[in-house]
């Protein structure tokens, strides 16, 4: 009799100690590495400069699946359940390709705004030496020419260095600088003409 209830209590532990093995659950590990690989790839992608908001939903999503872990960590192992943590995986991995994918498309959508921009500046340019050369010179206005010669010339020089950030594939610094010398050459095709009227205005002596 006692050898028949040692022998159904070692079963008993037997089959607790199997089923407590099937329930204790262990982490995604192929997952986790996947969804951190996807990360990195995504943070060293254009998406780290012309997604940024896309990245952004990426290490939130990251850090969900962190958090996630820690939470089933901290619970007793036969407890511990990592179907949430395998989601949140995928999500990051899905994520992660669809920033680079974003940071790729905005990049090239840069690159074209960059293109029509030089074309519109080196247009200007040409329009501001050729008001320059048909300005009049004389007494009160000379000075300001002369000194409206240096800024053309300065210009050619920060358009040539424009042209060599495109080239580079620096688009945004390129646009940002592309933008500042319009501007400066606006201002001085207005001031090319405001000098011209006013020696028209001396000559006639209105």
């Amino acid at each position: 009799m006692k050898a028949m209830t040692r022998s159904l209590t070692l079963c008993a532990l037997s089959v607790g100690i199997v089923l407590f093995g099937a329930g204790c659950q262990k982490p995604p590990t192929e997952d986790i590495d996947a969804a951190k690989t996807a990360l990195e790839q995504a943070k060293n992608s254009e998406a780290r400069e012309y997604a940024p908001d896309a990245l952004e939903r990426v290490n939130k999503q990251y850090a969900a699946l962190e958090q996630e872990l820690k939470t089933q960590e901290e619970k007793m192992a036969f407890r511990r359940k990592y179907d949430q943590a395998k989601t949140l995986a995928a999500s990051v991995q899905t994520q992660a390709q669809a920033a680079q994918a974003e940071g790729t498309k905005a990049k090239d959508a840069m690159r074209v705004q960059v293109e029509t921009a030089l074309r519109d500046a080196n247009m200007k340019l040409e329009q501001v030496k050729a008001a320059l050369a048909a300005a009049p010179t004389g007494k009160g206005t000379a000075a300001d020419l002369k000194m409206m010669q240096q800024d053309v010339a300065d210009m050619e020089t920060n358009l040539a260095s424009v042209q060599q950030l495109y080239d580079q594939g620096q688009y945004r610094p390129a646009m940002n600088k592309v933008q500042s010398l319009m501007a400066s050459m606006n201002d001085t095709q207005n001031a090319i003409e405001m000098a011209t009227t006013m020696q028209a205005k001396a000559r006639t002596g209105h």
